[in-house]
């Protein structure tokens, strides 16, 4: 494994261990709110008319949903660009190699004279 692909796999479990101690923090809080809420609720436990609004869990699975399709949107997108950049970069690595070897050819002159 190259060095550089190595730091990017540590740097990526890096970032989504510190996410995932970032969501646990954010769900403890979520659950004391819920649970001071819980003690505040009339006895009739009702908010809302539950009839107009669609359960939580399912506004969730919506979200998420949307989240995927917009996902897969911006993957597909950021192929579009590295396929039309593609021709820039093929020419920009070749241009680099042929001035290295350049390079390398008047250094072995220099070398030699």
């Amino acid at each position: 494994m190259t060095d550089t692909k190595q730091f990017a796999e540590t740097t990526q479990d890096q970032t989504l261990s510190i996410v995932r101690q970032g969501q646990d923090t954010v769900v403890k809080a979520v659950e004391a709110w819920s649970e001071t809420v819980r003690q505040m609720v009339p006895a009739s436990g009702k908010f809302y008319d539950e009839s107009v609004l669609p359960e939580p869990r399912e506004l969730v699975d919506e979200y998420f949903n949307f989240v995927e399709q917009w996902l897969s949107v911006q993957r597909e997108f950021a192929h579009s660009v590295l396929n039309a950049s593609a021709p820039a970069l093929q020419a920009a690595a070749h241009a680099a190699q042929s001035t290295a070897t350049t390079a390398r050819k008047g250094a072995a002159k220099a070398k030699s004279a």
